[in-house]
C-alpha cells in the first residue's frame, strides 16, 4: 500500500466516524490524498482560498449537513498551516469549532507523525522505513514509496483488494460481503493462502479448500489464541493442556496484535470478531482450561477474561483503594466485552456498588457536622442524605435484574449492603433520639396537614386557574427529588419537604392532605383500624376525599384515575373543572403485594408521572402538585435482630411498624403520647421501633412507622406549558441488533445498537426514550440497567455532547417465560410516538 493510499483510507475512516475532519498539512504532503476524496457525498474546503470565505463555506456546509442530511454527508477542511499548539492559538484559529464538533489531523503527534504513517502504510518493511528516517528526518515521499516495490501474494491481494499482510489476515477473518463473494467464486487463492499462512503467520493450515468457514475458524483459533498467549503475564502458569495448541512465535507478535486490535476497534468488524472469539473459546474449552489464571494481561481477546478485571475491581474495593477501583471501571468502558451480553450486567452492578460505597463514606464523614436539632437532621436528609437511599434503591434494582445471581461480586454486594444498613441505622438512631427529645413534627418544616391550604388553595382563588392535585401513594422524598431533577429539564419544577402525619399509613396521610386538615384532623379507631376524620366525617377512601373537596369547591372539583387518564379512557375533562384530583397507587401496591421486584415498578411509575405532567398540561392545567401520603423503608433484607417485641400495653391498632393505644416504653421502642407527635385521636400513645425493624416480620418494603424515609415527604409543584405544544426538534433514532434489522437473539440479555442523530449542532443536547420488547401487545422485555439507562425511570438517555450523532448499545432484559417473535420499539415516553422498531425472534442457547 502506498503512503498516500493509506492516508486517504485513514481520512475516510475518520470522516465515517466523525463526519467533519480538519486536516493541518503545512508541508502539503497529503494534498493528493485529500484531492482523491472529492466525491458527491463529501465537501472539501481548502483553507488557503481565503480564511473568511473558507470558514463561511465550511459553516454553511456543516449547518446544512445537520439540518438536511445528518449522517449522510461529510466535510473535510484542508489547511496548509500548523496545527494550533496551545489554548491561545486555538482561540485564534477560525476553524477550532469544527475540531470540537468533529475531528482533527494530526490528532496525536506521535501516532500521526510522518514516520509512523509511513511505517503503518508499509508495515511489512518497517526496518527499511525506520532506516530511511534515521538517515534523513523527513525523506521525500517518492523515496518512501519506492520501498517494497514488487507485489507479494498477488492472488490474495487481488481477490481481497488490499495491500498489506495485516489487511489480508483481517479480510480473511472478517471479509466484507463483496470480499466473501469473491473468495467463494475465485478458488485460485487457496494454494497461495497456505504459503502465506506458513511464511507470514508461521502455521500450517489443515482446513480443506471446500470450506471457507472452516478456514476462518482455524485461522481465528490460531490468531486469537496467539494474542491471548502473548498477553499472559510471565508469572501466570500456562496450562499444560493447551501446550500443543498451535500459536505464533514472538516474531509474529506485532502482526497478531495489529490484526486483533484493528478488528476490535472497528464497528464494522466488532460483531464478527465477537462471534469468532466465542467460537474459539468453545472449541478450546478455554474458560475451563484457564480457571487457575488470575491475571490475563491487558487485552480483550476473549469474553471470559473479564473475570480477572472484575476480581481486580473487587480486590481494590476490599483493600479500600477507591481510586484503583474507579480506574478499572473507567478503563473497561472501552472494552468490547465489559458491557456485552455476557458481562454487561456485572459491570453495571460494579458501578452501582462503587457509587453507593463512595456516597456512604462521604455522608458518614458529614454526619458529625449536622446541627443538633431535629429540623437540622431533616434538612440534612433533604439536601444530601437521601442520595444514599437513591443509590441503594438502584443497586437493589440491578441485583434484582440479575435474578440475585451476583457471582464474583456477591461478597462485595453483601459487604456494601452491610455498610448501607450501618449508615441507615446510624441515621435512624439520630432521628429517633431527636424525636424522643423534641417530639414530631419539627419546627420550621411544613406539616402535611398544611400542604393543601398553603400550597394549593391560594392558586384556586385566581379566576380560571386550573390546578391538578396528584395524590401519589408511597412517593418518598428521594424518588420525588430524582423525578424533579428530570422534570426541571422540561418545565419549572420546585420541590419542598413536608413532615408526615403519623402513623405513616395511606388513610392517615391521604386525609391529612385535604383542606382544613390543620387543627381538625382526628384519628378514630374502629375494629382495629384507623378511621381518620375531618369535620367529624370519616375519610377512608378516594370517594370520601373527593366528597370533602367538593364541600369547598363544588362541581369545580373532579377526580380521575391516572392510568385511565393516560390510556385515554377518561372522557375529556370538563372545562369548568378547576381542581382535578388524580389518584394513583402503583408503588404502594407493588410494595405490599410483591416483596421482591418493587424497584422495577418504581421506574414504571416514574415514567407515568412524567407522562401525566405532559398530559395535564395539554388539558390546560397550569399547575400540578405531586403530593403523597407516606414514604417507605426499602431494605436489602430483614435481619434476624429486626424483629421487635411489642411493649407492654393495650394496643388497639397493630401495624407493621407502629402500635396505637395505651402502653409503656421499652428499650427497643419509642412510646410517645400522641400530643407529642402532633396528632389527636381515640388513643393515648403511639409506639414505634427505635431502629429499622418491625413488630411483624416478612417484608423488606415497610411503612407506618417513623424514620426519615417514611416521614419526610415531598411537595413537588410543577408549572406546565399549557395547551398544544410546539413539536420537538426532530431527532432520528435507528435500532439494530448485531448490525441488522432482523434476526435471532440467543441470549435473554441482547445488546441493542442505537444510532441517534439530531438536525444540527444547535439542537437538543440529549434524547430519552423507552426501549422495550413487545409481542401480541404485551411487554416481554425492557431496557436493563446500564450506563445509558436512567436508574430512576429506566428510560434510555443519549447525550450528544459536541456531536450531532451518537451510537450506543443498550441491553434488554427479556422475560424468562417468553420465546418467539417480538418487536423492539423505541418510544417517546410522553407522546408515545415511535422513533423506530425492529423485529427479532428468540433462539436461546439453554
Amino acid at each position: 500500500m502506498t503512503v498516500l493510499d493509506y492516508v486517504s483510507d485513514l481520512f475516510k475512516r475518520r470522516l465515517d466516524r466523525e463526519e467533519c475532519l480538519v486536516v493541518y498539512d503545512p508541508a502539503e504532503r497529503y494534498r493528493p490524498a485529500v484531492e482523491d476524496l472529492d466525491e458527491s457525498n463529501r465537501t472539501i474546503i481548502y483553507g488557503e482560498e481565503g480564511t473568511i470565505e473558507g470558514r463561511e463555506a465550511a459553516m454553511a456546509t456543516w449547518t446544512d449537513m445537520g439540518e438536511k442530511n445528518p449522517g449522510g454527508h461529510e466535510l473535510l477542511i484542508y489547511l496548509t498551516t500548523e496545527k494550533p499548539s496551545d489554548d491561545e492559538a486555538k482561540m485564534r484559529d477560525p476553524y477550532s469549532p469544527f475540531i470540537i464538533g468533529g475531528g482533527v489531523f494530526p490528532s496525536r503527534a506521535d501516532a500521526d507523525s510522518y514516520e509512523e504513517l509511513c511505517v503503518r502504510a508499509k508495515e511489512n518493511h518497517e526496518e527499511q522505513i525506520r532506516a530511511l528516517f534515521e538517515e534523513d528526518e523527513e525523506p521525500d515521499l517518492a523515496t518512501v514509496e519506492a520501498v517494497g516495490g514488487g507485489a507479494s501474494w498477488p492472488r490474495l491481494r487481488t481477490v481481497l483488494d488490499v495491500e498489506s499482510d495485516r489487511e489480508i489476515v483481517r479480510s480473511l477473518l472478517c471479509p466484507s460481503d463483496k470480499q466473501r463473494r469473491k473468495l467463494e467464486q475465485d478458488q485460485t487463492w487457496w494454494s497461495e493462502y497456505e504459503t502465506f499462512a506458513s511464511r507470514v503467520l508461521g502455521f500450517e493450515p489443515t482446513a480443506g479448500s471446500e470450506s471457507l468457514d472452516e478456514m476462518q475458524d482455524e485461522l481465528a483459533r490460531y490468531v486469537l489464541f496467539s494474542e491471548f498467549v502473548f498477553d499472559l503475564p510471565d508469572e501466570e502458569p500456562f496450562p499444560e493442556s493447551l501446550a500443543d495448541v498451535p500459536r505464533a512465535d514472538s516474531s509474529k507478535k506485532k502482526l497478531i496484535y495489529a490484526v486483533c486490535g484493528s478488528l476490535r476497534t472497528s464497528k464494522r468488524h466488532e460483531e464478527r470478531y465477537k462471534d469468532l472469539a466465542r467460537t474459539v473459546v468453545q472449541d478450546l474449552s478455554l474458560e475451563q482450561q484457564t480457571e487457575g489464571i488470575t491475571d490475563f494481561g491487558k487485552l480483550d481477546t476473549f469474553p471470559f477474561e473479564e473475570r480477572a478485571f472484575l476480581n481486580a475491581f473487587v480486590g481494590a474495593l476490599q483493600d479500600d483503594d477507591r481510586e484503583e477501583a474507579r480506574s478499572i471501571l473507567e478503563d473497561r468502558e472501552s472494552s468490547i466485552w465489559a458491557y456485552s451480553e455476557e458481562q454487561g450486567s456485572d459491570w453495571v452492578l460494579a458501578r452501582r456498588l462503587l457509587n453507593l460505597l463512595e456516597a456512604i463514606e462521604k455522608q458518614e464523614g458529614t454526619l458529625d457536622d449536622v446541627g443538633d436539632t431535629l429540623a437540622d437532621l431533616v434538612e440534612y436528609y433533604v439536601s444530601d442524605g437521601r442520595r444514599v437511599d437513591t443509590l441503594h434503591r438502584t443497586l437493589e434494582q440491578t441485583v434484582q435484574e440479575k435474578y440475585w445471581q451476583t457471582g464474583i461480586l456477591d461478597e462485595l454486594v453483601q459487604d456494601v449492603r452491610r455498610k448501607y444498613r450501618a449508615f441507615a441505622d446510624q441515621l435512624q438512631r439520630m432521628f429517633i433520639d431527636r424525636v424522643d427529645a423534641e417530639g414530631w413534627p419539627p419546627t420550621k418544616i411544613r406539616r402535611q396537614t398544611q400542604v393543601f391550604d398553603e400550597t394549593i388553595a391560594p392558586s384556586l382563588t385566581e379566576h380560571g386557574r386550573r390546578v391538578a392535585f396528584v395524590m401519589v401513594d408511597a412517593f418518598r422524598y428521594e424518588l420525588a427529588a430524582a423525578f424533579a431533577d428530570r422534570l426541571s429539564n422540561e418545565v419549572e419544577a420546585k420541590i419542598e419537604a413536608a413532615a408526615a402525619t403519623v402513623p405513616t399509613t395511606t388513610r392517615v396521610g391521604m386525609s391529612a392532605l385535604l383542606p382544613g386538615a390543620e387543627g381538625d384532623h382526628y384519628l378514630g379507631v374502629k375494629d382495629g383500624k384507623i378511621v381518620p376524620k375531618l369535620d367529624g366525617e370519616e375519610i377512608i377512601g378516594p370517594d370520601d376525599r373527593l366528597s370533602h373537596l367538593q364541600k369547598t369547591y363544588g362541581d369545580r372539583c373532579a377526580m380521575a384515575d391516572l392510568d385511565a387518564l393516560l390510556r385515554g379512557d377518561e372522557e375529556a375533562i370538563d372545562d369548568t373543572v378547576q381542581l382535578l384530583l388524580v389518584k394513583t397507587r402503583e408503588i404502594d401496591t407493588a410494595g405490599e403485594s410483591m416483596n421482591d421486584g418493587i424497584e422495577r415498578h418504581i421506574d414504571t411509575a416514574q415514567e407515568k408521572y412524567l407522562r401525566a405532567a405532559s398530559a395535564l398540561g395539554k388539558f390546560g392545567f397550569e399547575e400540578i402538585h405531586f403530593v403523597t401520603d407516606h414514604g417507605f423503608l426499602l431494605l436489602s433484607e430483614q435481619e434476624p435482630g429486626d424483629g421487635v417485641e411489642k411493649p407492654a400495653g393495650n394496643w388497639a391498632v397493630k401495624k407493621e411498624r407502629s402500635l396505637l393505644g395505651t402502653g409503656s416504653k421499652s428499650t427497643s421502642t419509642l412510646v410517645s403520647r400522641i400530643e407529642e407527635l402532633g396528632i389527636d385521636g381515640d388513643f393515648d400513645h403511639m409506639a414505634v421501633p427505635r431502629m429499622l425493624g418491625a413488630f411483624r416480620m416478612g417484608s423488606k418494603y415497610m411503612h407506618s412507622g417513623m424514620s426519615l424515609q417514611e416521614c419526610v415527604l415531598p411537595v413537588l409543584s410543577v408549572k406546565t406549558a399549557t395547551g398544544e405544544q410546539e413539536d420537538e426538534q426532530t431527532i432520528d433514532v435507528r435500532l439494530s441488533y448485531r448490525g441488522k434489522r432482523e434476526g435471532w437473539v440467543t441470549t435473554r440479555r441482547p445488546m441493542i445498537e442505537i444510532e441517534a442523530a439530531k438536525q444540527n449542532m444547535f439542537g437538543e443536547e440529549a434524547i430519552e426514550f423507552r426501549l422495550e420488547a413487545r409481542s401480541d401487545g404485551q411487554v416481554v422485555g425492557h431496557a436493563a440497567q446500564d450506563t445509558h439507562v436512567d436508574p430512576s425511570t429506566s428510560l434510555v438517555e443519549i447525550e450528544f455532547g459536541d456531536s450531532v450523532q451518537e451510537s450506543v448499545k443498550v441491553p434488554l432484559s427479556m422475560k424468562d417465560d417468553f420465546e418467539g417473535e417480538f418487536e423492539i420499539v423505541a418510544v417517546n415516553p410522553i407522546t408515545q410516538i415511535r422513533f423506530d422498531a425492529i423485529t427479532l425472534k428468540t433462539d436461546y442457547l439453554e
